[in-house]
This record gives structure tokens, C-alpha cells and sequence, in this order.
């Protein structure tokens, strides 16, 4: 089939999402279909905004180019799987969080800005009708299909798919330390992290590795490594290649995990395929479909409950190797391939 994959392009911006949509592309492509990738650039700058992009991809018209028929579409992120579409499928990341599940939450900026409530509900009222169209939704994970349930009303199956690495990743001899990858960034809570690791009682050690998105951000983490005497105890490796994060996850004793409600979180799926285990929280939202006491560990939402099972994680080698191989073993039961990917949304 010619299949046009649909994305939303931050301009000057690449991240997870964007590389998403690369690795459905090239899957698609190596099972014999003429796809492409369509980028639809969005810019939040104020609340109307949102609509305003979501009404110009409404107008978008991609059922054929240069007469030639384009026999699919599918879109994953907000606005640009509003596109029309006879055959449209959606594989949703997320909607505009900011007007579902993040609207209550002490960051959100929309509820504080002027018409931020009308646009909330333009955007609700719009996807609930909108979503009607589509020959088929899935969600990348059951978080976000519980958040399609929730708001929308909509069914949508969770399509698990491997994370970027996948193919690098391997067991290592483990050293003494704890790796925490990410953007360091606040839904990330690298300061949560920080603020757990000042009440451990063993010298646990922990190597941050990714990029700086908020300077004000990296400035109270620093504050927060000097105010708690952990200089010694914490490295911040920046960016590094695929093959360098690759080989950090394989040496490491255990992974430290602890977002905000991820959507699905790849770090706890290239922990598992690396046979290591995860420190999250009940709060991680998707990291916990792949996170349990068995594969890691899970403590409630408080730096007192997380510094606990830090200590037992650093004491207790032997159950993290065991958490690890257990972590892995789970994720080969759950069909995580892009060939089941490409089957499931061609056929949908």
C-alpha cells in the first residue's frame, strides 16, 4: 500500500516522538510498502493556537498526490492525526495533554492563561466527534488508552512497540552505579531522584545521562547536589551516543526511573532488554506495565519510599540480577515487534 505516516513537527525540535515516527516508517517500508512521513509543524505560542493548527490540518487534503492514490494514513500525535482521511488509523502517543490529563496538574500553564478553559473544551468536544471517523484507534500503551477512555469515550487497543535501541542492548557485567536516562527535564523529577538520594543510608551512586532541555531546571539540580552533599555521588554524562547509552544501561547495577505519569516510558523496556531492573514509583503512569515488584522495584510516591528501596536495590545485587533476568523474560511474553506493529495497523 502507498501509506502516509502523519506527525506533529516541533520546528528545530527532535525528541522520542520524532523517532518514533522514523522507526514506523522504515518498518512499514521494509514490509514492502511505498511510505512516507508527513510532518505538520505546531507552535503552541498561545492557548488559540492549538486550534488554530488543529483547523488548518482539518484542511489538509492527502487522499491522492500527482493522481496517485494514497491508500492509508496514520497519524499519531495532536493535531496531525485530525487530518482527513477515507482510511485513516490512528496510533496515538498523546493527545494535547494540556487540556486532558495535565490541565489539573501544578505545572499546567493552560488553565492559567486567558481562554485556556474554552480551548480545553473546544479541543475535548472536537476529538470526541472527530475520533468517529477514524477506520481504527490504537494507543501506544495502556495509559494512554485509558486516557482515550476517560476523556473521549473511545476504545483504543495498546500497540506496544521495541524502543530505538532495542538492537543494542545486552547484559553487562554490572558495576557500583545506578543509571537514570532521560531529558533532564521536570516531568522527568531528575530533582525527585536527588531529593531521594540524600536520605539514602547507602552510598548509592547514580549517573544521570541526557540532554539539558530547561537551564533554570539544571540550575536547581544543582543546587540540590550541593545543598545535600552528593557531588560525589551523582556524574552528569549529557548526551551521549546510542551505542554509549547502550552500553551504560548494560553496566549498570539497576535503572532509576521516576517521571510523572510517562505515557509509555522506553526506559523501562531497554532496562528489561538489558536484564536490569527499575526503580519507579505508583505516580510513572506506563512505566508500571512493565515495571512490578517482580522486575523491579515500585515504591509509593514520596523520596522517603523511593530512598528505601534504593538502599535495598544497592545492598542487594543478587535480587537485581534476578529482577533483571525476570525483566526480560516478561517483556519477550508481550509481542513486542514491529512486525506485529505494521500487521496490526495495515489490517486495521
Amino acid at each position: 500500500m502507498r501509506i502516509a505516516v502523519v506527525n506533529t513537527q516541533v520546528p528545530f525540535t527532535h525528541g522520542g516522538a520524532e523517532q518514533h515516527a522514523k522507526n514506523l516508517l522504515s518498518a512499514l517500508q521494509r514490509h514492502g510498502h511505498e511510505a512516507e512521513l508527513v510532518s505538520i509543524p505546531f507552535n503552541w505560542r498561545d492557548p488559540w493556537s492549538a486550534l488554530d493548527h488543529l483547523m488548518a490540518t482539518r484542511l489538509l487534503d492527502l487522499e491522492e498526490v500527482n493522481g496517485k492514490t494514497i491508500d492509508q494514513v496514520i497519524g499519531l500525535r495532536f493535531p496531525a492525526y485530525h487530518l482527513r482521511h477515507p482510511r485513516k488509523v490512528l496510533w496515538i502517543i498523546h493527545q494535547y495533554r494540556s487540556a486532558y490529563d495535565f490541565w489539573d496538574h501544578p505545572q499546567a500553564d493552560l488553565p492559567l492563561q486567558e481562554g485556556g478553559k474554552a480551548v480545553r473544551d473546544s479541543i475535548r468536544f472536537l476529538e470526541r466527534r472527530l475520533f468517529n471517523e477514524c477506520a481504527n484507534i490504537f494507543a501506544n500503551s495502556k495509559n494512554v488508552s485509558n486516557r482515550l477512555r476517560r476523556f473521549c469515550g473511545h476504545e483504543a487497543p495498546a500497540l506496544y512497540h521495541p524502543p530505538g535501541l532495542a538492537d543494542l542492548l545486552s547484559p553487562q557485567e554490572a558495576e557500583p552505579y545506578f543509571l537514570c536516562p532521560g531529558r533532564i527535564e521536570t516531568m522527568k523529577r531528575q530533582d525527585f531522584v536527588l531529593e531521594s538520594l540524600a536520605l539514602t543510608k547507602q552510598s548509592v551512586r547514580i549517573r544521570f545521562a541526557g540532554t539539558n532541555t530547561d537551564p533554570k531546571f539544571q540550575e536547581k539540580l544543582d543546587r540540590l547536589v550541593a545543598q545535600h552533599g552528593l557531588k560525589d555521588r551523582v556524574s552528569w554524562e549529557g548526551f551521549v551516543s546510542d551505542q554509549e547509552l547502550a552500553t551504560l544501561y548494560g553496566k549498570a547495577q539497576a535503572i532509576v526511573y521516576a517521571p510523572i505519569d510517562e505515557d509509555y516510558g522506553y526506559v523501562s523496556l531497554e532496562a528489561a532488554l538489558s536484564h536490569k531492573p527499575v526503580v519507579t514509583t505508583q505516580a510513572s503512569g506506563g512505566v508500571l506495565e512493565f515495571v512490578n515488584q517482580d522486575t523491579g522495584w515500585v515504591a509509593s510516591d514520596t523520596p522517603e519510599a523511593f530512598a528505601h528501596y534504593l538502599d535495598e536495590a544497592w545492598a542487594e545485587t543478587k535480587k537485581c540480577r534476578e529482577k533483571g533476568g525476570d525483566a526480560f523474560s516478561s517483556y519477550q511474553t508481550k509481542n513486542i515487534s514491529w512486525d506485529h506493529v505494521v500487521q496490526t495497523l495495515t489490517q486495521a
